[in-house]
């Protein structure tokens, strides 16, 4: 993040989306980064995009959203070539990043980072959703389609990458321009607190553990987890998962838990070790 006394038509942006086989990340993956780095006035200095190979299929309903094809990935780069250019760009000059809906790709974004083990800077990143609840009040829905109808942004192709990108950062100058308060970077922070992209790479099961749970699911097999409390112990359990769910940015694991005799409900980012129990 820039000095907070740095005057927002003096700031660079850098606005990122990402396009997605689902909403939960882990069983779902990114099939597609975009993002666009630009300055107030409103013109684009660089930008970035590219498909990525999701190593699964990419469900209908997905495709119906963006457009992306099976056939479209097929060859393309693995999400572990695609992350590290990514990030670079993010991170290539000061600049404030942006984002709507800014938790569902942080949560893609860090579990990709976990997966592929790649090291990430602390970025700190603006919800523009956020930010255009605080400066417009009044409006039904916050939706970025919504939003992009409303301020005029509605010209960028909607629903891939890299557009979704320029549209977030045509609907962050039309903020801007109708909020007078905001004029520096310190402005912006205090209206709207940062998110950040911090990933600790010793927490939460890779890609393949997820892959192990979905299993145990379909089958109704049992696992043997080794799980740490929120004050730090770890005790090893027997459960049948039933279910992976997500809130906010944490995905969450729902079993019933053999040790306890009852339905829990267990953080994946706290399970340290598991396995299939033979049958």
């Amino acid at each position: 993040m820039l000095d907070p006394a740095t005057r927002l038509r003096d700031a660079c942006f850098v606005a990122f989306d990402l396009e997605t086989t689902g909403l939960v990340p882990g069983p779902c993956r990114i099939v597609e980064f975009g993002a666009t780095r630009f300055a107030l006035e409103g013109r684009e200095l660089a930008s970035f995009q590219s498909l990525v190979d999701p190593e699964t299929p990419i469900p209908g309903e997905a495709t119906g959203i963006h457009g992306i094809t099976n056939q479209m990935v097929r060859g393309q780069p693995p999400v572990a070539e695609v992350l590290p250019p990514f990030l670079d760009f993010l991170g290539a000059r000061p600049a404030v990043l942006l984002a709507h809906n800014a938790p569902f790709d942080l949560g893609f974004l860090e579990y990709a980072v976990l997966e592929t083990r790649t090291p990430c800077p602390d970025y700190d990143v603006i919800d523009t959703l956020e930010l255009a609840r605080r400066c417009l009040p009044g409006h039904m829905r916050y939706t970025l389609d919504e939003l992009a109808s409303r301020l005029g942004a509605s010209h960028h192709e909607a629903h891939r990458a890299l557009g979704d990108a320029r549209r977030v950062a045509a609907v962050f100058r039309a903020i801007v321009a109708r909020s007078p308060r905001l004029e520096t970077v310190g402005d912006l922070c205090r209206t709207v607190t940062p998110q950040q992209i911090a990933v600790p790479l010793s927490r939460v099961p890779p890609h393949q553990a997820c892959q192990l749970l979905r299993s145990a699911i379909c089958e109704s097999r049992t696992v043997v987890i080794v799980y740490q409390s929120r004050t730090g112990g770890r005790t090893e359990r027997r459960i049948t998962p039933k279910s992976l769910a997500a809130s906010g940015r944490r995905l969450y694991l729902v079993a019933y838990c053999h040790t306890d005799g009852m339905e829990k409900t267990f953080r994946l980012d706290r399970i340290h070790d598991l396995r299939i129990e033979d049958p």
